[in-house]
C-alpha cells in the first residue's frame, strides 16, 4: 500500500510524482491550502511564548494577500500538476472561503474545462457568523467545495449526496476529542464524506496541503492509499504523531536539496521583513560529543529569528514590532541555553534530532554519523564515532 508522507513544497512533490511513476494514478487530490486572508499560519508554543513559522513562509502569505493575483497563480500551478496526477475518472476536491472562491472557480475552469466542473457543495462551518476584514458585511460562516473531475467522463460514487448544503457533518466548534489545536483542522466527519464520494477501498488519494492530517486519518479508516505532504514542519510532524497514535507508522521523506551551509532567507531587522532583500544564514551543525547528539548554532539570535513569527494582521495591515520581537529571542535564549534538540529518534539504520523549531536532523549509523540532506534545513556532516 502507498503510505508517503513528504515534508517540503508540494509544488516540487507533485512534480517529482509525475516523473517518478505516479502519473494518472490518483482517484482524488484535495485541496485544502491557504485562504488568502492574511492569516499568519503558525503553531502556537506556549512554553516558548513565540508562534513557530519560517521566515519564507510567513513572507509568502504577506505577499499573496496584499497581491491576490499571486495566490491564484500559484494555485493554477498546482491545479495542472493534480491533472496530470490524476486518473481519467479522477476528481479534484478544492476547498476555499468565500472569498476567493470565485476566483478559484475561474482558475479551475482554465485548468480543468468548465464542462468539467461536478458541482458546488457549502459546509456550514459554525453557527454564528464571523467578519473576515472586520467590517459589517463581510461576514461568512460557511465554506465552498468545489468538485471537477479529469476528463469528460462519468465519475461512479459510493454515496450519492442530494444536498449542496452540508450542516450535518460537524464544525469548527465541534471537534471535541478530535482537537489538535492545529489552525483550520477539518472535522473527520466532513472529510469522510468527501472521500466516501470520490474513492474506494484501495484506490491512491492524495492531500498536498495536509495540514492536521485529518485526510489520512480517515483514509486510512477507509482502506484507501494515501500520499500526503505540508510544506509546513510542524503540521507533517503533527501528522505522523496522529498516524502513530492510529497504529500506523510512517517515516517522512523530506525534500533533498544541495549538500550546502547556508540557506537564503528575507531581510528581517527594524524596518520590518524585506519584500526584495535575502540574505544567507548558517545552518546549525550536528555533532556528537562525548556520546551526547548536540546542535551547534553559531547566531542563535538570527536562527530563532527565521523561525517565528513577526507580524500581526490588524484589518488590512500587518504590524511589526520589532522591539518585542527581540524581547523574546532574548527570552528563548534563555530559556533553552544549548539544549536546541527536543527528541531522537532511532529508525533502524538512522536516528533523526528534531530541535526546538521541528527541523530534523537524520543521522546514518555508520563509521561515523552522516547528516543527511533531506529538507532545507539539514546538512551533511561527519564526525567520530
Amino acid at each position: 500500500m502507498d503510505k508517503l508522507l513528504f515534508c517540503g513544497e508540494n509544488l516540487t512533490i507533485m512534480t517529482d510524482l509525475i516523473e517518478n511513476g505516479y502519473e494518472n494514478k490518483f482517484k482524488l487530490i484535495y485541496f485544502d491550502g491557504p485562504f488568502n486572508s492574511g492569516r499568519i499560519f503558525a503553531i502556537e508554543t506556549p512554553e516558548l511564548g513565540v508562534n513557530l513559522i519560517q521566515s519564507t513562509n510567513e513572507l509568502e502569505t504577506m505577499n499573496q494577500y496584499l497581491n491576490p493575483s499571486l495566490y491564484v497563480d500559484e494555485y493554477k500551478k498546482r491545479f495542472l500538476l493534480a491533472k496530470k496526477l490524476l486518473r481519467e475518472d479522477g476528481v479534484l476536491v478544492v476547498q476555499n472561503s468565500n472569498k476567493e472562491v470565485h476566483a478559484i472557480k475561474i482558475a479551475l475552469d482554465e485548468a480543468f474545462g468548465r464542462k468539467n466542473f461536478l458541482n458546488e457543495y457549502i459546509w456550514k462551518f459554525a453557527n454564528e457568523s464571523s467578519s473576515l476584514d472586520h467590517t459589517e458585511y463581510n461576514h461568512h460562516n460557511h465554506e465552498a467545495i468545489l468538485f471537477y473531475r479529469n476528463t469528460f467522463t462519468e465519475v461512479k460514487k459510493k454515496i450519492n449526496i442530494n444536498h449542496t448544503v452540508w450542516d450535518d457533518v460537524g464544525m469548527y466548534e465541534e471537534l471535541f476529542l478530535e482537537n489538535t489545536n492545529y489552525p483550520s483542522q477539518k472535522p473527520e466527519k466532513l472529510i469522510r464524506r468527501i472521500l466516501e464520494m470520490t474513492a474506494n477501498k484501495g484506490d491512491l488519494i492524495g492531500d498536498f496541503y495536509c495540514g492536521s492530517g485529518t485526510t489520512v486519518v480517515v483514509a486510512e479508516k477507509l482502506g484507501l492509499n494515501w500520499v500526503a505532504s505540508d510544506i509546513n514542519l510542524q503540521a507533517v510532524s503533527l501528522t505522523k504523531s496522529r498516524l502513530s497514535n492510529a497504529g500506523v507508522e510512517v517515516e517522512v521523506i523530506f525534500l533533498e536539496t544541495d549538500d550546502i551551509a547556508v540557506i537564503k532567507v528575507p531581510v528581517i531587522d527594524k524596518n520590518g521583513i524585506s519584500t526584495t532583500m535575502t540574505t544567507e544564514i548558517e545552518k546549525p551543525k550536528i555533532v556528537e560529543i562525548d556520546g551526547e547528539i548536540k546542535l551547534i548554532v553559531s547566531n542563535p539570535f538570527e536562527w530563532i529569528l527565521h523561525n517565528i513569527q513577526h507580524v500581526e494582521k490588524k484589518d488590512e495591515e500587518y504590524i511589526f514590532d520589532w522591539t518585542n520581537i527581540c524581547k523574546k529571542i532574548d527570552y528563548i535564549i534563555k530559556k533553552i541555553g544549548d539544549d536546541w534538540i527536543i527528541r531522537i529518534e532511532d529508525n533502524g539504520n538512522h536516528r533523526l534530532a528534531h530541535d526546538i523549531f521541528g527541523h530534523p536532523y537524520k543521522l546514518m549509523k555508520s563509521s561515523g554519523y552522516e547528516i543527511q540532506n533531506g529538507s532545507p534545513l539539514e546538512l551533511r556532516v561527519e564526525s567520530s564515532p
